[in-house]
């Protein structure tokens, strides 16, 4: 829906009709819109803030992805201007986050869900309520489901990767899932080069502990964030939790907990693949993830 104070059209001659608003940050608002002049569906990303600050924002984002085209990477259009204001007209990419995609069928009611188990937070303690995390597995169509998803997430990320550019903000938000299975990857807002540094950025839950430091992403540090997914994809619930120092500390002291120790039956490929994944050294989770990339 669309409050009055939001735009109904935008662009030359009102090419683009804005249909709804897609969701909202702290920099803009994104809108479902239909290009009118092709009678195609488009997503619009509108900035707030000085013009010309936005406009160099979004003409990076738009550079950055110059030359990447691939299937579970969002497509960017073009830039478009209205009575100043400045956006970023991308593929319209419908469906539900990475997350919920995978726990779909838990979300039907309580009858649907397996019964939680609880664990410990701070892991070789005896487990108390106040200091524990539920944990519900999946259903075996989850996990199948997450088994066809994960592949197009590092096909993207690949994709990516090869151009010398970091996501640095992989969360479920950012990976959305069409109703015929295509993963798309979405919001290059914080994306970078690997040769840029600049402030740390990103979501405390689904940062690497190297972002927290020096902002010094790599291709690694986005497969930390894939880490993080497939842990709250398969459990519900995150590896660490609490506020962003509190969690910080916690990703660089203590081991993040195996799948297995929340999952028993989890496939011991999946297991190998997120423990190394979530390994706190960018360099020592190179070297125990890529071989499973590899298979992957």
């Amino acid at each position: 829906m669309l409050t009055p104070n939001e735009p109904t059209v935008l662009g030359d001659d009102a090419r683009y009709r804005v249909e709804r608003r897609l969701g909202a940050g702290a920099f803009g608002v994104v809108y479902a819109a239909r290009d009118r002049r092709h009678d195609v569906p488009v997503a619009i990303k509108l900035l707030s803030g000085v013009a010309g600050s936005a406009r160099a924002q979004l003409e990076r984002e738009l550079q950055l992805l110059s030359g990447v085209e691939h299937r579970n990477v969002v497509r960017l259009h073009e830039l478009g201007e209205d009575d100043g204001d400045v956006f970023l007209v991308m593929e319209r990419v419908e469906g539900v986050d990475f997350v919920r995609y995978v726990r779909a069928d838990l979300e039907l009611g309580p009858g649907s869900q397996r019964p939680p188990r609880r664990l410990p937070m701070v892991f070789g303690q005896e487990p108390s309520e106040a200091e524990s995390s539920s944990f519900i597995p999946p259903s075996e169509a989850g996990l199948k489901r997450l088994q066809l998803a994960l592949p197009q997430v590092f096909a993207g990320l690949g994709a990516l990767h090869a151009r010398g550019v970091v996501h640095r903000d992989v969360r479920p938000a950012n990976v959305r899932v069409t109703p015929g299975g295509r993963v798309v990857l979405l919001d290059f807002g914080l994306s970078a080069t690997t040769e840029e540094g600049g402030e740390a950025v990103g979501s405390p839950a689904y940062m690497a502990p190297e972002q927290f430091n020096d902002a010094d992403a790599g291709p690694e540090s986005d497969w930390y964030s894939v880490g993080v997914l497939i842990f709250e994809a398969l459990t519900g619930s995150l590896p660490f939790v609490g506020g962003g120092q509190e969690v910080f500390v916690r990703k660089r002291t203590v081991s993040a907990p195996r799948l297995s120790l929340v999952l028993p039956d989890a496939p011991r490929a999946l297991d190998e693949l997120c423990a190394a994944l979530l390994e706190a050294e960018p360099q020592r989770r190179r070297e125990r993830a890529a071989p499973l990339l590899e298979r992957l």
